[in-house]
């Protein structure tokens, strides 16, 4: 960037790396900023000013009159210039010639309004009468947002509803699928907080919230808020026999919500990632792999689920057969409530001859063994 400034105009040329357009704007922020933007159309320059009333494109509101004159720009070697004068006051925008002043500016590769990406812009501090200016560090709100959210709605949140659902399957008697589901939500939960917090400071001035990846973002973090509650405050089972009907509202309502909290958060990282040009290749092919992943892994242990269950209906089935299918009077083979009705039977006929018998046979053999002795 480079000026020259009188006591009623300023004159600015941009240098930009691009083939697209590149823009400066005068203020702290983008949003409530006036930003003169152009670009190179064969041979023509197209530069106005704008009032930036928003992030999306929607709200970038043309100036009219425009306020610029001596409009220049020129293409080459994959560098824009753009040159344009400005009157130092406007109705809309003052600029002081002396003191520090903030400026934002940013680029875009299209020959058009579109969003630039979150690295192709940034924040300075200028003073136009000395000369002076640097660059202002910001802290990338925006990544660290996406970071958290997606470590707890994409990554933590469906590792902790599968090991809900199919934990039970271990081979241990420790429930050790109940510690690590308890432990992974709660990691989630940590994550989620900060990103909600980061989200409100990306979006100052709520206006995300109007947008279908905000507004999404918001009911995932009431829901996820909600669950978490529903989870440490979930009713205990009711004893062996009895019927809880709050239990049972509740197993009725924590699984399914669990799954959807897991589906709206997918769908919601790819709204998030049509808000940034830098994310469309390696971000959309990793959350893409992810998605595929969890699902296919879902797929897998739902089919192992479904079929240890159908084993042991037969196995049900197969001892009843058993038992049904004994012989008559064969004790080796017959269920014990079955041989308590035999032996019941047998102790209702010691009156009998029959039990007679049975004894007198039994004392003869003890007498004939005394007699021998």
């Amino acid at each position: 960037m480079a000026w020259t400034i009188n006591a009623t105009a300023i004159s600015v040329e941009i240098r930009a790396g691009t083939n697209g357009w590149a823009s400066l704007g005068f203020g702290g922020e983008m949003v409530g900023s006036i930003a003169q933007l152009g670009w190179c159309s064969d041979g023509v320059a197209n530069i106005e000013e704008y009032l930036l009333a928003d992030r999306a494109t929607s709200g970038i509101n043309l100036q009219e009159p425009s306020p610029l004159s001596d409009r220049f720009c020129q293409e080459e070697g994959g560098t824009t210039t753009i040159r344009y004068i400005r009157p130092l006051q406007t109705e809309s925008l003052t600029i002081s010639p002396d003191g520090d002043t903030n400026i934002i500016y940013a680029l875009n590769g299209d020959d058009s309004i579109s969003q630039h990406s979150q690295t192709n812009r940034g924040l300075a501090r200028v003073n136009f009468a000395t000369g002076d200016a640097s660059t202002i560090d910001e802290t990338d709100y925006v990544i660290a947002h996406s970071a958290c959210m997606w470590v707890a709605f994409a990554g933590l949140m469906p590792i902790g509803a599968l090991l809900a659902r199919y934990g039970k399957m271990l081979p241990i008697k420790t429930p050790l699928w109940f510690y690590a589901h308890i432990t992974v939500q709660t990691l989630a939960v940590i994550m989620m907080i900060p990103g909600f917090v980061l989200a409100l400071k990306v979006d100052d001035d709520g206006e995300r919230f109007e947008e279908n990846h905000g507004r999404i973002g918001l009911a995932l973090f009431i829901l996820g808020g909600t669950q978490f509650l529903g989870g440490v405050l979930r009713p205990h089972k009711a004893a062996e026999g009895e019927f809880s009907l709050i239990r049972t509202i509740w197993e009725l309502g924590h699984g399914p919500l669990g799954l959807a909290i897991s589906i709206m958060a997918f769908i919601n990282v790819f709204y998030g990632l049509e808000l940034d040009d830098d994310s469309k290749e390696i971000w959309w092919t990793l959350h893409t792999a992810w998605v595929i992943i969890i699902g296919g892994l879902a797929i897998i242990l739902e089919g192992v689920k479904t079929t240890l269950r159908l084993r042991k209906k037969p196995e049900k089935k197969s001892t009843q057969d058993d038992v049904e299918g004994q012989v008559p009077g064969d004790d080796r083979q017959q269920a014990p409530g079955r041989r308590r009705e035999e032996e019941e039977k047998k102790m209702d006929t010691l009156g009998s001859g029959g039990g007679t018998t049975t004894l007198t046979r039994r004392g003869a053999g003890a007498g004939a063994a005394g007699g021998a002795a």
